[in-house]
């Protein structure tokens, strides 16, 4: 078998360039009367959103390339994206860093980091991350209490919401935040009585997710949200080419599918007369694993090439002119905006990116 990479694309992404306004004072972030500083809170909203998207806390473990300091990397991306767009002021740039670093992301699990909300008896209240959360213990003259519920300081301490942790606040853990509600499932019929499980994403399929955010980031686009249905379309495929690399041949690219009784197959052939196979795919593989029926249309694309890495993945693409209008959003694909839904995987020698087009109900 050659080790030729072969690169088949069918995409859609989104998201416009943020407008960049001319910031005329220098007021101090969130606080004094200066008009410029009411659009603080919503920018800064806005903006963990972008990076909870693009640098989830949860894809930062304390292994090799997701420690502490990959984080922050990853953050300070976003951060700096959003400052040179004139989403974000330039005076709340040193603050937001500051709230990623009160964060547990990046810790390895068995440390056993929290949050720990401190009020002194002078009513002085203050949060930092303690590993073990044991260490968060009364001491003479101040009261702690841990938060394991909670990621970052801020929305552990932070109990009058004004994105701020000061001695107006209750010195103490806010509650806990509950899972959102997830509409009801109607998973396909099979005739086993056991759920399906996802198929694995392997090592590096977060990472690239997470690399095309950071690309997007660094070209003055906002990131895709990465989501469970098109994660699980993505490892579904992959294990599929893996299994079945003979679904690809001379008529037949990466976008081809075996038959299965979780999808149908197809051979994909240049002139895209098997689309809706690859459309329907978000819809066929989120109901066989009982997921939320998933309504929108899927698009991928594809790579393969042995020993490859997620950033060498990326850089074929980026080295193209046609693959960097898909990820960037450019040319025909301008019109997609914004693309609300995004997965990756690798696995053996095949990689691929899944994007949706409607928003995914398993996020």
């Amino acid at each position: 078998m050659t080790r030729a990479r072969w690169v088949a694309v069918t995409a859609l992404l989104l998201l416009s360039a943020l407008a960049t306004p001319a910031w005329s004072g220098g007021a101090t972030c969130l606080t004094g009367t200066d008009p410029e500083t009411a659009g603080d809170p919503g920018a800064i909203v806005r903006l963990r959103d972008a990076i909870a998207a693009s640098c989830p806390c949860g894809a930062y473990d304390g292994t090799a390339g997701r420690s502490r300091g990959a984080y922050l990397a990853c953050a300070r991306g976003v951060i700096d994206a959003h400052v040179a767009s004139g989403a974000l002021r330039p005076q709340c740039r040193a603050y937001v860093r500051r709230l990623g670093s009160a964060a547990v992301c990046g810790r390895p699990a068995a440390a056993g980091a929290a949050p720990c909300v401190r009020r002194s008896d002078g009513g002085k209240v203050s949060c930092t991350i303690k590993a073990p959360a044991l260490r968060c213990a009364d001491r003479p003259g101040q009261e702690q209490q841990a938060c394991p519920g909670f990621t970052h300081c801020i929305d552990a301490a932070d109990s009058n919401g004004d994105l701020l942790v000061d001695a107006r606040d209750t010195g103490v853990c806010n509650p806990a935040p509950s899972p959102s509600p997830r509409p009801a499932a109607t998973p396909t019929p099979r005739a086993t009585a056991a759920a399906p499980q996802p198929f694995p994403t392997g090592s590096g399929g977060a990472l690239l997710a997470l690399l095309v955010n950071q690309y997007r980031l660094a070209n003055g686009k906002s990131p895709v949200p990465i989501t469970p249905t098109m994660m699980a379309v993505a490892g579904a495929h992959v294990a599929d080419l893996v299994e079945n690399p003979e679904v690809v041949g001379p008529s037949c690219n990466l976008h081809s599918w075996s038959s299965t009784s979780m999808w149908s197959g197809c051979c994909y052939d240049a002139s895209h007369t098997q689309a809706t196979c690859m459309w329907s795919k978000p819809g066929e593989i989120g109901s066989a694993l009982g997921y939320a029926r998933y309504t929108g249309n899927g698009f991928e694309l594809a790579y393969r090439g042995w020993y490859s890495t997620p950033e060498m993945v990326l850089d074929f693409f980026t080295r193209s002119s046609a693959h960097r209008a898909v990820l960037l959003n450019q040319q025909g694909w301008a019109s997609y905006d914004p693309f609300p839904a995004m997965g990756a995987a690798m696995r053996g020698e095949f990689a691929v990116i899944w994007f949706g087009s409607a928003n995914d109900p398993e996020q």
